[in-house]
């Protein structure tokens, strides 16, 4: 897992020094089109001073004619020689630039798919861990219904408030329908969620439509639209060593009072576990989730 995480940093490092390069060379070669342009008219003009005579035009009695004789006509096809000369070494670093840039572009495609399957490690680290424990220790499958489902949340406040939300970073179920994840965040506040965010730990095994309104602070239309009613729900919060919530585990089956006298333990055990992971993968993890956060939602892999 060390290995994973020096590699993610190590990638994230090169992308960022790469996305800086191309935005340089991306910069200068907008400037370049501007120099060319005005090295472009001052070749032309010059030019055709070199091919006409207009000195009869001026009055050089005047002080402002000669210097405007000397500006303009003393070596108009030196200067006009001269800004092509330039105009040819602009050509050049522009062609070395571009190739520079698509070289750029291609190494950074390249290293964005190998954040891509590292990135995926940590998918599946997650969800490996939740389903096995899922599986062996808390029963998941053993009914034809597969009505049970575990999430794991990590707490971050919000960028434009003191608020803070739970996201969502891992969750198995062997129901496909309840593994999927609809919304980006969820309150502190409210359901079973924010109780164990708030104190510590919280299980009803006989959670209703009326219990979600009146207990957990749901709204009737909430409740409908919950993809998975529940009737037992059982979460524990993760803390730090300093004894902050840095997120909630919880696991919900459809069956009445599920695992009521022995889960508590399970969860205990289970959220040490998942807390030193999490301090372990912490600034990738949070960096993922400020990203998604900014995007469409959902989880951050």
């Amino acid at each position: 897992m060390y290995n994973y995480l020096g590699s993610i940093f190590k990638l994230k490092f090169f992308i960022k020094v790469k996305q800086s390069a191309i935005s340089v060379i991306s910069k200068l070669l907008d400037s370049l089109g501007w120099i060319k342009i005005i090295f472009q008219s001052g070749a032309t003009i010059f030019g055709m001073l070199a091919a006409c005579d207009l000195t009869k035009f001026l009055n050089n009695s005047h002080p402002a004619t000669i210097f405007v004789h000397w500006l303009l006509f003393s070596h108009p096809l030196r200067i006009c020689l001269l800004l092509q000369v330039i105009l040819l070494l602009i050509a050049i670093l522009e062609k070395a630039q571009i190739g520079s840039y698509s070289k750029l572009r291609k190494e950074l495609d390249n290293t964005q798919k190998k954040l891509d399957i590292l990135n995926n490690c940590i998918k599946e680290l997650f969800e490996g861990i939740l389903m096995s424990f899922a599986i062996a220790e808390l029963g998941f499958g053993n009914n034809q219904e597969n009505g049970e489902r575990i999430s794991l949340y990590i707490a971050k406040q919000d960028s434009n408030s003191s608020v803070s939300y739970l996201y969502p970073i891992g969750r198995y179920s062997s129901n496909p329908i309840y593994r999927q994840i609809r919304r980006k965040k969820y309150s502190v506040h409210k359901g079973c969620i924010g109780e164990a965010y708030r104190n510590d730990y919280c299980y009803n095994g006989y959670v209703t439509e009326t219990v979600c309104t009146n207990l957990y602070s749901y709204s009737p239309a909430e409740f409908q639209e919950m993809r998975m009613k529940s009737r037992t729900l059982a979460a524990i919060s993760l803390t730090d060593r300093q004894n902050h919530v840095i997120g909630v585990l919880v696991a919900e089956s459809k069956e009445q009072d599920w695992q009521k006298n022995s889960i508590k333990k399970k969860l205990e055990k289970q959220a040490q576990y998942l807390t030193d992971m999490y301090l372990t993968l912490k600034n990738y993890i949070d960096d993922k989730v400020d990203n998604t956060i900014s995007e469409n939602g959902g989880m951050p892999w």
